[in-house]
C-alpha cells in the first residue's frame, strides 16, 4: 500500500469512526449551522465518505477547516490528514504538520500519532527519531493504538530511544490488546524466534490466532505453520 492509499484510508477510517449514522447528515448540519464545531466535523466527515451527500473532499476539507477554527481539535487533525494526502485540498505537508501540532497541543491523539509518522518519515520536517518517539507516546497515552505499535517498533530498533526489548513488547501488547492486528502479529514473531523474550511457542500460537481474528493473513498463515511444524 503506497503511502497516499494508507493516509486515504485512514481518512476513511477516520471519517467512519466520527460520522455516525447516513440518518444524521441534518443534525450535523443544523449543529454546524448553529456554531457546533464538533457537528461541522461530523459533517465532514460525512462529506468525505459520501454517507448520506454527495462525496465530496472539497466540501469536507472545508467542514474540517469550520470545526478547527472553531476548536474541535478532531477537525484539526482531519484537515492536517487532508493536506497530508492531498484529498480536497493541494498536498501541502507544511500545512499537514501545523494542523497535526495544533490537534496534538489540543490533546486529539490521533494528531500526535501523526505528529509523528512526519518526523519518523522526515516528511516534510527533518527526520528526527527523537521526535517520532515523543510524539508516538503523546499518541498511546491518549489511546491511539497505532502509536503505541510504532513506539514498540522503535523501541525494538533502539531508533531514538535505547533499545529495550521488554518496554517493546509491553507497548505491542498494549496496542494487541487494544484491537491492533500488526502489533498481535509481531508479538506471535517475537515470542515464536524469542526475539527479546523467552522462546514461548504456546504465546506465538495466542498472538497469531489473535491477529488472524483481527483479520492480519500473516497472522492465520503464520499459525497455520506453527501448529503443522509441531506434529
Amino acid at each position: 500500500m503506497t503511502l497516499r492509499a494508507l493516509l486515504h484510508a485512514l481518512l476513511v477510517i477516520g471519517a467512519l469512526v466520527s460520522g455516525g449514522c447516513s440518518n444524521d447528515v441534518a443534525l450535523y448540519r443544523k449543529a454546524c449551522e448553529g456554531g457546533d464545531a464538533r457537528g461541522c466535523s461530523h459533517l465532514g466527515g460525512k462529506y468525505l465518505i459520501g454517507d448520506g451527500v454527495p462525496r465530496d473532499p472539497g466540501q469536507a476539507a472545508a467542514l474540517y477547516r469550520i470545526a478547527c477554527d472553531g476548536g474541535d481539535m478532531e477537525g484539526c487533525s482531519h484537515l492536517g490528514s487532508m493536506y497530508d494526502a492531498g484529498s480536497g485540498v493541494p498536498q501541502d505537508s507544511g500545512q499537514a504538520i501545523a494542523h497535526y501540532q495544533k490537534a496534538c497541543d489540543g490533546r486529539e491523539a490521533l494528531g500526535c500519532f501523526n505528529l509523528g509518522r512526519m518526523y519518523m518519515l522526515g516528511n516534510g520536517v527533518p527526520r528526527d527519531s527523537g521526535q517520532a518517539v515523543a510524539h508516538y507516546q503523546k499518541a498511546c497515552d491518549g489511546g491511539n493504538m497505532l502509536g503505541c505499535s510504532n513506539l514498540a517498533g522503535m523501541y525494538m530498533l533502539g531508533d531514538g530511544v535505547p533499545r529495550d526489548p521488554s518496554q517493546a513488547v509491553a507497548l505491542a501488547r498494549k496496542a494487541c490488546d487494544g484491537g491492533d492486528a500488526l502489533s498481535c502479529f509481531n508479538l506471535g514473531v517475537t515470542y515464536a524466534k524469542g526475539a527479546g523474550v523467552s522462546q514461548d511457542n504456546a504465546e506465538a500460537f495466542k498472538y497469531y490466532k489473535k491477529a488472524c481474528d483481527l483479520k492480519e493473513q500473516r497472522g492465520c498463515d503464520n499459525y497455520v505453520a506453527l501448529k503443522a511444524n509441531r506434529r
